[in-house]
């Protein structure tokens, strides 16, 4: 649409051992990337209660209204926050 700004869109997938599970990506705030380089990390809640043993794949998404042009987008394995665990 003329005169709106650029939008960001990153989708990405995961697969986890039962039903349940919900993903999101979120922007890792560090002043050490390189210029051009978007780092984001994925954000999981477990499943509460009991719930399907199936393998299931959720989508996560991140999107950013930015007229920044990146060269790379990041999701490091190691940046994975498990929210909820015990």
């Amino acid at each position: 649409m003329p005169g709106s700004s650029p939008t960001l869109h990153v989708t990405g997938k995961c697969t986890f051992p039962t039903d349940g599970y919900s993903v999101k990506l979120e922007q890792v705030e560090v002043g050490t990337e390189p210029p051009g380089v978007l780092q984001l990390r994925y954000i999981v809640e477990p499943p509460k209660g009991k719930v399907p043993q199936v393998i299931t794949v959720e989508e996560a998404r991140y999107n950013e209204d930015t007229d920044v042009v990146y060269k790379e987008v990041q999701i490091p394995d190691c940046l994975t926050d498990l929210r909820g665990r015990q």
